[in-house]
C-alpha cells in the first residue's frame, strides 16, 4: 500500500513515498503513521505478484457519453467503482502478466510494476471508489493469459501519450533525462531509475520502438551529463517544495549496510591514505578477498561477499601484482577481476565504460589504486573544483549498488622530523595529499601508517571520517609474513597517545644525538618541535626520558651560562652509540 495525494487524486505522496510504488508496503505500523493524521490521503495498492491483477475497463475516449468498451469476456470477480464511474477487475495475482496498456480500446491491465487507486479514496469529481460486490479474486482466464503472452516487463507509457510518431524519439530522450535527474538529487537509485525507464517504454505497434539495449546507453549517457533537469519541467519545480519535520521524522530510511563492517560503508566511496610504507595495496588486497569470498578483512570485519573489480595503475608491475595476490593465497576461482596498468581515467564517458563491466561481471565493489593514477590528463588534485568533478562522477556508481574504495597518498613528511604525528582524527586527515575536497567529497576516510615493534610490523588505521556512524577506534592490524606466504591480522585497538610520546622520545634522543653543543634547553627542543609535536607533549616525553635515566640536565650554573643560572639544559646520559630508539616508522 501507498498513500496518494489528492489533488488529482493518483499522485504518490512524494515525501512519504518518494520511490513511489517502490515504497509500498504491508507493514501496519506504517500504513498507521501514513494514515493516521493525514486522513484526506487517498489509497493505492501496488499490483501484481505480491497482491492481484487489475483489469482497468475506462470510458471509451474517456467520455461517459460513450459508455464502456465490450469486456464481458472477462470472468466475474471482486469489482470496483473508479471516482469517475468506470471500473475495475481484479483478479488473483499472475507472475506472467505486466502491465499493459490498450490490450483493447480504453482497457489496460495493471500488473507487476503497477499500481491502482482503491477504494475508498475520493476522486477529483468528488466522487468516491466503491466495491460493487463482494465476490473473491477469481483466477486470470488462461484463454487471456495466452493471447497476452507476448508481455514483457514494460509498463505503458502516459509520458508519450498523444506525442507525433517523428517526435517520440526526442519525448523518450527528455524522460530518460527527467529520470537521471531524479538520480542525481538522490531520490531513486540507478537500478530504480532503470526499471522506471523500462516501466514507461511504449508499447505501442504504431511506434518505431527502441531497444531495450537503446534504451539502456540513452538512460547510462543521460546519467553522465553534467546537467539533465529541463529548466520549465513542472516535475523539477515541485522537487523543491520544503517538508515539514513532521513528516520528515516519519520517513522510513533504510538501515545502515557495510561492504566490510564499521571500516567501509555499503554503497559510498571510501578512501583510504597512508605514506609509502602503509602497506596501502596489500591492505586493499586483503579487503578485495574477503569481499569476494564473503570472509573477514583482517581476520575482524565482516564483509559482505560480491565481486569485486580492482583497477591499478599505480606503478605496479603485473608480475609484483600475482606475486602479492599469491602470497595472500588468493583462490583462482574468486570473483576479482582486475585492470592493472590500463591508463583508466575517470573521465567524461567514465560511466558508460565501467557500467559495461559492472553489467558484464556482476561488479559491486570497485577498488581504485590509485586515486592520483586515474586522474584524466590536465586534472589536479590540489585543486578543489577539479577533484569535487572526478569524485561526483563517481557517484552513479554508487546509486547502481556499487561501492568503492579509492587508495590515496599522503603528503611527504615534513623536515624538522613533523608529520603523522597527531592525536586528532582530523589532523590525520589534513596529511592526505591533494586538495582537502578528496576528504571533503568523500563518504569515509582511514589514515594509515606502518609502526615497528620488537620485529614485529603493523599497520595503523585511523578513521578521521564517517557520515554514516561514529567513528570507528583507532587499531592495528600485524603484518605476518613469509618466504611464500602473508597474512594481515587485526590486533585490536592502538594507543596513539601512547604511541606519540614513544615518537617524541625517540626524536629528543635523536636531536640532543646530532646536537653539536651537547646540551639543550628545554624552550630549545620545544621550538624544533620534535616528531611535529607541541610543548605539552614534548614536555610529557621528556619526563619519561629523565625518568628512564636517557636524559638528565644541568643547570646554566653548572655550565657557567651567564643570566641562566637555574634555567635545565638537557643532554644523553649514556653515548650516542649506545641508544638504540625504539624504530617507529610513521
Amino acid at each position: 500500500m501507498t498513500p496518494c495525494g489528492t489533488n488529482a487524486g493518483k499522485h504518490p505522496v512524494a515525501f512519504l513515498v518518494p520511490n513511489g510504488l517502490l515504497n509500498a508496503t504491508t507493514n501496519l505500523e506504517i500504513i498507521k503513521k501514513w494514515f493516521e493524521e493525514k486522513t484526506y490521503f487517498n489509497v493505492g495498492i501496488a499490483t501484481g505478484k505480491n497482491s492481484f491483477v487489475a483489469v482497468d475497463v475506462d470510458w471509451i475516449d474517456k467520455d461517459p457519453n460513450k459508455g464502456l468498451p465490450r469486456h464481458d469476456d472477462f470472468p466475474e470477480t471482486l469489482t470496483i467503482k473508479s471516482g469517475s464511474g468506470a471500473k475495475q477487475l481484479w483478479y488473483l495475482p499472475n507472475e506472467i502478466l505486466r502491465n499493459k496498456q490498450k490490450i483493447r480500446s480504453s482497457i489496460d491491465i495493471r500488473a507487476n510494476g503497477g499500481y491502482v487507486v482503491a477504494p475508498p479514496s475520493k476522486h477529483i469529481s468528488g466522487d468516491f471508489y466503491e466495491f460493487t460486490n463482494e465476490f473473491p479474486l477469481t483466477p486470470f482466464p488462461i484463454e487471456l493469459i495466452n493471447q497476452f503472452a507476448e508481455f514483457k516487463p514494460i509498463q505503458n507509457n502516459d509520458f508519450l501519450l498523444g506525442q507525433p510518431k517523428n517526435e517520440r524519439h526526442n519525448a523518450l530522450v527528455r524522460f530518460t533525462y527527467l529520470i537521471a535527474g531524479y538520480v542525481k538529487l538522490g531520490k531513486i537509485s540507478v537500478q530504480e531509475g532503470w526499471e522506471m525507464c523500462l516501466a514507461r517504454r511504449q508499447e505501442d505497434d504504431n511506434f518505431e520502438e527502441k531497444t531495450v539495449q537503446e534504451w539502456k546507453d540513452a538512460y547510462k549517457s543521460a546519467l553522465n551529463k553534467k546537467e539533465v533537469w529541463p529548466t520549465t519541467n513542472k516535475e523539477t519545480e515541485e522537487s523543491f517544495n520544503p517538508i515539514s519535520i513532521q513528516d520528515f521524522l516519519m520517513v522510513n530510511f533504510p538501515a545502515i549496510q557495510w561492504q566490510t563492517h564499521r571500516l567501509i560503508p555499503k554503497d559510498q566511496i571510501t578512501v583510504f591514505s597512508g605514506p609509502p610504507s602503509a602497506h596501502k595495496t596489500m591492505s586493499a588486497m586483503d579487503i578485495a578477498i574477503s569481499s569476494a569470498s564473503g570472509g573477514k578483512a583482517f581476520g575482524n570485519f565482516e564483509s559482505i561477499q560480491c565481486p569485486v573489480l580492482i583497477i591499478n595503475d599505480d606503478g605496479d608491475s603485473p608480475r609484483n601484482f600475482q606475486k602479492r595476490l599469491k602470497l595472500f593465497k588468493a583462490k583462482a576461482d574468486l570473483p576479482i577481476y582486475l585492470l592493472l596498468g590500463s591508463g583508466f581515467k575517470i573521465e567524461n564517458g567514465f560511466v558508460e565504460k565501467i557500467m559495461k563491466i559492472i553489467d558484464d561481471y556482476g561488479i559491486k565493489f570497485i577498488i581504485l589504486d590509485s586515486f592520483r593514477g586515474i586522474l584524466p590528463e590536465g586534472k589536479n588534485e590540489n585543486t578543489s573544483n577539479e577533484v569535487r568533478e572526478v569524485i561526483n562522477r563517481l557517484r552513479p556508481l554508487n546509486a547502481l549498488g556499487v561501492t568503492i574504495l579509492l587508495i590515496h597518498h599522503d603528503r611527504k613528511k615534513a623536515t624538522g622530523f613533523q608529520g603523522y604525528t597527531s592525536t586528532d582524527p582530523n589532523d590525520l586527515g589534513e596529511m592526505m595529499s591533494g586538495s582537502a575536497d578528496i576528504r571533503g567529497a568523500t563518504d569515509c576516510h582511514v589514515a594509515m601508517a606502518s609502526s615497528k615493534k620488537d620485529a614485529e610490523t603493523f599497520i595503523v588505521f585511523t578513521q578521521t571520517k564517517c557520515r554514516e556512524d561514529v567513528l570507528l577506534p583507532a587499531f592495528k592490524v600485524l603484518v605476518k609474513s613469509g618466504p611464500d606466504s602473508i597474512e594481515l591480522i587485526h590486533t585490536g585497538a592502538y594507543d596513539i597517545a601512547e604511541d606519540n610520546i614513544k615518537r617524541v622520545k625517540n626524536a629528543i634522543i635523536k636531536i640532543l644525538s646530532n646536537n653539536a653543543e651537547k646540551y639543550m634547553s628545554c624552550e630549545e627542543l620545544v621550538k624544533l618541535k620534535p616528531a611535529g609535536f607541541q610543548e605539552r607533549t614534548i614536555k610529557e616525553a621528556k619526563k619519561e626520558l629523565e625518568v628512564d635515566s636517557i636524559i638528565s640536565y644541568k643547570t646554566g650554573k653548572e655550565l657557567q651560562r651567564a643570566g641562566s643560572p637555574s634555567k635545565h639544559y638537557y643532554y644523553l646520559v649514556k653515548e650516542e652509540d649506545e641508544i638504540r630508539p625504539e624504530k617507529l616508522n610513521f
